[in-house]
């Protein structure tokens, strides 16, 4: 330990003495070239054993910065340089990955989802060729002379079917043992019945939570978000259900609260999708439009085909197409 210090010291002290010398040589270089040039000061007003008071220090730390992430506009633009795609479908391919939930916009910017992530992980894992740029640029090369009648259809796909359809094969016995290492994520979430640790899953429906040590305790992955709009649902609608009995049952409906998009509605404590006991919708209220026009048209949440959820009459448009502005403002802003 001691031999190793004293080698270091000696190091530190060799560096000082070798750039002393750089030091002193610059001097004299310097001292020299203003003698030439009938220069008598010294350069900069610098002499040897001059001392120099410290002022300032300054002490910073700099991170490299990931990428920004894609848009719309900035994803069809790296498209186009890789030479995927057509200008015809550059939009279905935006739309297929927010539509099949592997994307989210916020604010125009493209954000994986785990799904999304676990997804790519899967292929560019185990299907290297099929995830490379560079075949589906030389596929859209292959296209075209196929068009133009410089390269005969079959025998092109067959290139690319036979080697591919052999690795599908193999990769699909492999990747059934092995789901569970695509389908879990490890989290520091405790479990709220237990106090276990538990483990964030892809199931048929989206994500979920599921205890580690017992199976059976399974919660959706924005379950606490779900008990705050659970309650703040019953404390709004929960006058909406009075005297209402299930069709199938006759149990009293309840609120409940939709797992995924934390939707309020009315329903049967033993309603499930697709049974038949009871089901409806909660109202905000009388729709002003269709008070003033004598109808009965109430206000409900609509999801229209783009965008978010709004506030609009239940009626069918050619009768009402009354849109709270309010609510369609704040869930815009949102």
């Amino acid at each position: 330990m001691k031999n190793t210090e004293l080698q270091n010291e000696q190091n530190f002290e060799n560096t000082l003495t070798n750039s002393e010398k750089k030091f002193e040589n610059t001097l004299t270089n310097s001292r020299a070239n203003q003698t030439n040039s009938n220069d008598n000061s010294s350069n900069f007003g610098i002499e040897i054993g001059d001392i120099f008071d410290l002022s300032e220090l300054y002490l910073t730390q700099k991170f490299t910065q990931p990428p920004s992430r894609f848009s719309a506009a900035s994803l069809i633009k790296k498209l186009e340089e890789e030479g995927i795609g057509r200008p015809s479908t550059y939009a279905s391919i935006i739309t297929t990955l927010v539509d099949r939930g592997y994307s989210e916009m916020n604010k125009n910017i493209m954000i994986p989802t785990t799904l999304g992530l676990r997804i790519n992980q899967i292929l560019t894992d185990n299907f290297e060729q099929i995830t490379s740029s560079n075949l589906t640029a030389q596929m859209e090369e292959n296209l075209d002379q196929i068009s133009q009648g410089n390269k005969n259809y079959n025998e092109t796909l067959g290139e690319f079917w036979t080697p591919f359809k052999s690795l599908v094969e193999s990769k699909s016995l492999e990747l059934t043992g092995r789901k569970d290492d695509y389908r879990t994520t490890e989290t520091d979430e405790l479990c709220p019945k237990c106090g276990s640790e538990m483990t964030l899953k892809i199931g048929r429906f989206g994500e979920y939570f599921q205890c580690q040590s017992v199976k059976e305790h399974q919660f959706a992955k924005n379950y606490k978000e779900y008990e705050i709009a659970l309650g703040e649902a019953y404390q709004k609608f929960q006058t909406q259900t009075f005297g209402l009995k299930c069709e199938v049952c006759s149990k009293d409906l309840i609120i409940r609260v939709a797992k995924s998009s934390l939707k309020p509605y009315i329903a049967c404590p033993d309603y499930k999708v697709g049974n038949k006991h009871t089901v409806m919708e909660v109202n905000y209220g009388k729709c002003p439009e269709c008070e003033k026009n004598g109808r009965n048209g109430l206000l409900v949440s609509k999801r229209p085909r783009f965008g978010k959820s709004i506030i609009a009459c239940n009626l069918p448009p050619k009768e009402c197409g009354f849109i709270q502005k309010s609510e369609v403002k704040s869930e815009i802003e949102n």
